[in-house]
C-alpha cells in the first residue's frame, strides 16, 4: 500500500471519529513506505456500526482502485491436503486444532479440481 493512500484512509477514520488527529500523527511519524502499523488497521477495520461499515468499504474500495485499478482478478485454488505443522491462530486447519476433518487429495483428484477450474474459465490456479 502507498503511504498516501494510508493516509487518505486515516483521514477518513478522523473525519468520522473513528481516530483522534494525534493519533494519526503518531502512526503516520511510525510508519514506512513498507511499514503499517497493525494497531492501526484494527482501528480501521472493527466497523461497529452500518455507517462504519460503509466506510471501511468505501475506503477500500478507493485504496484498491488507487493501487489496482478498477478490475477484478480471479485465481483458482485447490486445497489439495488439510493436514498443517503451523499453528497460526487464524486458521482452523492449524496442526493443534484436533476437530478439523483432515484428508489429502490425490494426485488425480488435483488435476481434476484444477480442470474444473480451467472450464470455468480461470487461467491462474
Amino acid at each position: 500500500m502507498k503511504l498516501e493512500s494510508f493516509n487518505n484512509a486515516l483521514t477518513i477514520a478522523v473525519e468520522f471519529g473513528r481516530l483522534e488527529h494525534r493519533e494519526q500523527k503518531i502512526i503516520l511519524e511510525n510508519i514506512s513506505e513498507r511499514t503499517i502499523l497493525v494497531s492501526a488497521l484494527c482501528i480501521l477495520l472493527e466497523p461497529k456500526t452500518l455507517d462504519d461499515t460503509n466506510l471501511l468499504r468505501s475506503t477500500a474500495k478507493k485504496i484498491r482502485d488507487d493501487e489496482c485499478g478498477n478490475r477484478l482478478i480471479l485465481r483458482g485454488l485447490v486445497e489439495f491436503s488439510s493436514f498443517c505443522q503451523n499453528t497460526c491462530l487464524y486458521c482452523g486447519l492449524n496442526r493443534t486444532n484436533t476437530n478439523a476433518v483432515r484428508y489429502r487429495l490425490s494426485k488425480e483428484e488435483i488435476l481434476e479440481a484444477a480442470g474444473n477450474i480451467q472450464k470455468c474459465g480461470i487461467s491462474t490456479i
